[in-house]
């Protein structure tokens, strides 16, 4: 989940912006990832497979349009195969009654509902974009749907959409590979992930249920040191468990290293910028991330824990002259089998920059300023 507020959003990340090179590198791993497969798929008004075990086609979705507050939607889809659960195959209604109309396109082409108000037949096929049905957390898309499927180093991405929403699938799932594929963030296989564009009426800017999202941002930058869309794919990535004490390290590292990544890989960001912004946010003094009790219903553990990691990072990558930096430490926490604590957290910090951290575990059982905890981060990244 993201809740930050990035109120003036552009998609100015284009192929004349991020420059000639890496345009021709974009070129080549676009082509090299159509070759093993992926590469951007529209799936437009698909046709169901006759031979699956079960097929869902939605056909049609009507809105109600009488009562601005609440209306009914109304599915026409035809089911098929041979588990078609306790509905017969053939063509169907079902009418879900109290949408908000904001998640209804006027038009008729797709609708947001709760996964709770559809019928079993319709559940089933959640997760299959080529049915007309995808599901993340909550919420089901239905409707005509358009997606792209790219490599982010070494698994695919898919970005769905509906298909007359004024976004492009491709851009997206494109713009995820070029920016995250230089950073491994596993020993081993990266995994599958799936994000939904979504109307603004949702609740906030991105929520990632396991390695499903949607996000109401359509822009990819947020025209200042961040991008929702690297926060919510980071989400997806983080298999690690963690102790209580760490449970903060969770918004904290999607927060921090979108920023991060978004600067190292695109000319538009500088280090300052990150800085800048980061020094912006709340530190929220008073606060100690390894007590989830004295920042729950805040911003802590998303600005205060970024605060932390950008200063554990210039440790890390100042310890080990370059060497490493705070990506390996998400990517060993992602093969622990146990859930990370605290203490384990500090070691592979001080692993990394090959030097005892003294200042980190104060910095996250304490509630001072995190200000100064290390001596000029800025020189540091600006290196």
């Amino acid at each position: 989940m993201d809740r930050q507020s990035t109120n003036s959003q552009t998609d100015v990340i284009t192929g004349t912006s991020v420059g000639l090179g890496i345009c021709i590198v974009a070129l080549i791993l676009l082509l090299a990832a159509i070759v093993v497969g992926f590469g951007p798929v529209m799936a437009l008004a698909p046709s169901p497979d006759p031979n699956s075990e079960h097929w869902v086609q939605i056909e049609s979705i009507d809105a109600d349009p009488a009562n601005e507050t609440a209306t009914t939607v109304t599915l026409t889809y035809r089911i098929g195969g041979s588990d078609t659960g306790s509905a017969p195959p053939g063509t169907h209604q079902y009418a879900v009654t109290g949408v908000d109309p904001i998640h209804v396109d006027a038009a008729g082409d797709w609708a947001y509902l709760s996964k709770s108000s559809l019928p079993s037949s319709l559940v089933m096929a959640a997760g299959n974009h080529s049915a007309g049905v995808e599901a993340v957390g909550p919420w089901v898309l239905v409707g005509n749907l358009s997606t792209a499927t790219e490599v982010v180093r070494t698994a695919p991405v898919t970005v769905g959409a509906p298909a007359a929403m004024d976004v492009d699938p491709a851009r997206k799932a494109h713009f995820l590979s070029l920016l995250v594929s230089p950073y491994q963030l596993h020993q081993d296989r990266a995994e599958p992930a799936t994000i939904l564009i979504a109307p603004d009426a949702l609740p906030y800017d991105g929520v990632t249920y396991g390695t499903r999202s949607y996000i109401t941002q359509h822009a990819f930058w947020d025209g200042d040191a961040t991008s929702v869309w690297i926060h919510e794919y980071l989400h997806s990535q983080q298999r690690f468990e963690t102790a209580p004490e760490m449970e903060w390290f969770r918004e904290a590292s999607a927060t921090y290293l979108a920023a991060r990544m978004l600067e190292e890989q695109y000319h538009e960001v500088e280090p300052e910028d990150v800085r800048a912004w980061i020094m912006a946010r709340d530190d929220s003094a008073g606060t100690a991330l390894a007590d989830e009790s004295t920042w729950d219903r805040s911003n802590a553990n998303y600005y205060r824990g970024a605060r932390l990691l950008y200063a554990a990072d210039a440790a890390i990558r100042e310890g080990s002259g370059g060497k490493h930096c705070l990506v390996d430490v998400f990517r060993e926490m992602n093969a622990r089998k146990e859930p990370v604590t605290l203490d384990e957290f500090v070691h592979i910090v001080e692993s990394f920059s090959g030097r005892s951290e003294p200042w980190l575990r104060e910095a996250i059982t304490g509630t001072g300023t995190l200000e100064g905890r290390v001596s000029d981060p800025e020189a540091v990244f600006a290196e």
